[in-house]
């Protein structure tokens, strides 16, 4: 379920915070994934997350490639450009 509204994803750690960013389509199925994202790295990867922070689908930094962008993201979030 998860996977076909949750496009991409990045988690990093910033300012002390696990934090995951999202893409998501809808954005208004949101705030709703929100206990599926956290309970689901829980059980697969053993943390917990601190924030999750959800951008729309064309807003998550990629190279011309196509791959995530980690460092762009990770400054955008600090920069609260994001």
């Amino acid at each position: 379920m998860v996977t076909s509204f949750c496009l991409a994803s990045v988690i990093f750690q910033a300012n002390g915070e696990i934090v995951c960013i999202v893409a998501v389509h809808p954005p208004e199925i949101a705030l709703s994934l929100v206990p599926v994202i956290i309970n689901t790295i829980l059980e697969e990867h053993g943390f917990t997350i601190d924030i999750v922070g959800f951008v729309a689908k064309d807003n998550m930094p990629k190279s011309r490639i196509g791959e995530k962008q980690r460092l762009k993201i990770c400054a955008a979030w600090l920069n609260k450009s994001l």
